[in-house]
């Protein structure tokens, strides 16, 4: 009927929330065995996410329902779960330490964790901005550098997005 109700114990679950200390929130299970799927996959390979999320699990609830262009948190009493059910994309903010253990646990190195904002602008971002500009005129060159803006502005996704980088050798 819609309803949220927590009535299953998980030792699985329950050990994961011991090892990163977590009383509440969401805890991802899967981690393992992709690490462990994309390890036998290849021999070598360079593996880069960018996510909600921080290195640390949250206090709470990060669980969150994007519906009709409007986010909700799962639990909000606005949030028509009748109606968003298999209609709307979930999200939570990942645990970024949970993600490179189990990397780690595979022989797969983390070369690097840093904000979205730092992380494009290595990747040479804003070096494509200007290549942009100098080749496609000015009207394209603004159309895009709203977009980039909002991957990189700290204050909307630069700081809030963060990424990982795995490498297999």
């Amino acid at each position: 009927h819609h309803e949220i109700v927590f009535d299953l114990e998980d030792s699985k679950i329950s050990e994961l929330a011991a090892k990163y200390k977590q009383d509440r929130g969401e805890i991802a299970l899967g981690y393992e065995s992709f690490a462990r799927a994309m390890s036998e996959s290849s021999k070598r390979f360079e593996f880069m996410s960018f996510d909600y999320g921080e290195l640390n699990a949250r206090s709470d609830f990060s669980i969150r329902v994007y519906q009709e262009h409007q986010t909700f948190p799962l639990f909000d009493e606005a949030l028509n779960r009748s109606v968003a059910f298999g209609k709307s994309d979930i999200t939570y903010d990942v645990n970024f330490t949970h993600v490179k253990e189990a990397y780690e646990a595979q022989g797969i190195v983390c070369a690097q964790y840093a904000t979205q904002l730092v992380a494009l602008v290595e990747m040479g971002i804003l070096d494509l901005m200007a290549m942009l500009k100098e080749h496609a005129g000015d009207e394209i060159y603004a159309q895009e550098l709203e977009k980039v803006k909002i991957l990189i502005t700290p204050s909307l996704m630069g700081e809030r997005f963060k990424m990982i980088r795995f490498i297999k050798e």
